[in-house]
Parts: C-alpha cells; sequence; structure tokens
C-alpha cells in the first residue's frame, strides 16, 4: 500500500457515511437542463435548412457518351440510377 493511500483507509468509514446521505430538498438548477426532444426532434430539419442557406441549385445536364455503361440516364440527362446490366448506349 502506498503512503498516499494511508488517509483514504482511514478515513473510509466516514467516506461511505458521507456517499450514503441523501439531500431532503436537493437544490433545483434553473434553465441548466435541455429540453432534449424539443432539440433532437428538430436536428436534421435545422440541418437541412442551414444546408439550403449554404448550397445553391445549378443545373447540371449529363453526357451519355462519357456515362458508365452502368449507369443508366433519365431521359432528359438530368439524373441517372445505377444498374447491373450494361447499357445499350455502349453496345452501339
Amino acid at each position: 500500500m502506498a503512503a498516499e493511500d494511508v488517509p483514504f483507509v482511514q478515513n473510509y468509514k466516514a467516506t461511505v457515511r458521507r456517499a450514503q446521505l441523501i439531500r431532503q430538498d436537493p437544490e433545483r438548477l434553473s434553465g441548466a437542463l435541455l429540453h432534449v426532444a424539443k432539440h433532437l426532434a428538430n436536428l436534421k430539419f435545422t440541418i437541412w435548412e442551414k444546408m439550403q442557406q449554404i448550397l445553391h441549385f445549378t443545373p447540371v445536364t449529363l453526357d451519355p457518351n462519357t456515362a458508365h455503361p452502368q449507369l443508366v440516364l433519365s431521359g432528359d440527362l438530368t439524373s441517372l440510377r445505377f444498374t447491373l446490366r450494361i447499357s445499350a448506349y455502349t453496345l452501339s
């Protein structure tokens, strides 16, 4: 046992007694608690709103001649999806 452990062992009973005491009227902390449900429920929406302020819409037109064979472009060439089948564009 180290020398710094001796006071702890000597005061062990008093320490246990103090730890087991329950306060009759615990003091309330006003304003210290958060309404967790309020903050977490709106978290996704808040982040989405901030992203909308930062990002701006820019139209994009995709080129079917340079697209990967497993990407299928929409008719208006503005969106795509992945498929396991090879596109008909690459076969011709």
